[in-house]
């Protein structure tokens, strides 16, 4: 028996859409939680209400249109990024599995280049680079400013990735994060 293409079950399908996209955006958090502290999982459900309720998503889950599943094909991918990350070795089924999503995601929007190229192909240079684990070195005192720019291109050469906390972070850290990818 086939289904009829109603209203109703277009909207519904945005409806379940709209419930993966909460329940993958608390997934999502979860693992940024279980990395840096133990909180709570209200925590986590908490984002992934808030991220469902998005005005614009919960706008268009009431419609037939593509934000809805192109946010859940987006949010899937980076929660496979977040496990990937969390892997000791590489997987190749996870490489082909990110690949497939990316593609995926492409589909559902071509704006979802940026989502899925630009951050997540930084996510993963960052990660590459913090692999690269050089040796803990101690900053000299007393250095001029040409000294301490230095200093700091060499670290950034050997992988010393600036990547601070949202806590420890200071404006003048603007220079640093991209002159650390940089070099």
């Amino acid at each position: 028996m086939v289904a009829k293409c109603s209203t109703l079950t277009l909207r519904y399908t945005n409806l379940l859409g709209t419930l993966f996209v909460a329940m993958v955006a608390a997934r999502c958090r979860s693992f940024i939680q279980d990395r840096r502290e133990k909180r709570s999982p209200v925590h986590s459900f908490h984002t992934g209400l808030n991220i469902a309720l998005f005005p614009i998503i919960f706008f268009f889950s009431g419609l037939y249109y593509t934000d809805v599943i192109s946010t859940l094909v987006v949010l899937v991918a980076y929660e496979n990024h977040l496990y990937r990350v969390g892997q000791e070795a590489p997987n190749l089924f996870n490489d082909l599995w990110t690949l497939m999503l990316g593609v995926a995601a492409l589909f559902m929007r071509q704006t979802n280049i940026f989502w899925v190229v630009v951050y997540m192909g930084g996510l993963e240079a960052i990660h590459a680079v913090r692999q690269l684990k050089p040796p803990p070195v101690d900053t000299p005192k007393q250095m001029t400013l040409l000294e301490h720019v230095k200093f700091y291109l060499w670290r950034d050469s050997v992988g010393d990735l600036h990547d601070p906390p949202l806590h420890a972070a200071w404006p003048g850290g603007t220079f640093g994060s991209p002159g650390s990818l940089l070099a």
